[in-house]
């Protein structure tokens, strides 16, 4: 092979993993399967945990997904609410969503700004941090978890198994 070919066949290549690297696709997970169930609390000492945080739309953006969805809030003692949020989820995992509407009814809750990260199981969101104007800032530190209903078709196969096993047993009786 000639030098100038060698050459060539270089650039070629780290020109193709430059587009590649310029072209990334978000991470691959459906933010939308599911209810995410919020454990927090704030510096009043109102427990926050049990509010939960659903997100309706996921449209990709380059490298991020584009999200809008809201938080039901309920700390048990009186405040509660719908927060309407709009936010990204970035390349890095990383999340941040803004509340700009409150839906009533609603009592004692406001606006916040929420940051956190997406783990690597796509099922829990971790090292959250609230960004409110209020007196009772929320602390650092929440989490969020997703039930992730369980397939219809995992509830066929599983009825289709235990059916096989009794027809099996049925034959050795």
């Amino acid at each position: 092979m000639k030098k100038s070919q060698l050459l060539g066949a270089v650039c070629a290549c780290v020109i193709t993993v430059t587009s590649l690297a310029a072209s990334a696709a978000p991470i691959p997970v459906d933010m939308t399967t599911g209810v995410w169930t919020i454990t927090a609390f704030d510096t009043g000492g109102n427990d926050w945990s049990g509010s939960t945080l659903t997100i309706e739309t996921q449209t990709a953006a380059t490298d991020d997904w584009l999200l809008s969805g809201y938080f039901f809030w309920d700390n048990g003692a009186g405040a509660f609410g719908r927060e309407n949020f709009t936010g990204t989820l970035f390349l890095d995992r990383s999340l941040e969503l803004s509340g700009f509407e409150l839906v009533p009814p609603t009592s004692g809750i406001i606006f916040g700004d929420y940051f956190a990260d997406l783990a690597l199981s796509n099922n829990d969101i971790v090292d959250g941090t609230w960004q409110a104007n209020v007196p009772f800032l929320p602390t650092n530190g929440w989490t969020a978890t997703r039930v992730v209903p369980v397939p219809a078709a995992v509830w066929l196969f599983g009825s289709g198994l235990i059916g096989l096993v009794g027809m099996a047993r049925r034959k050795k009786a």
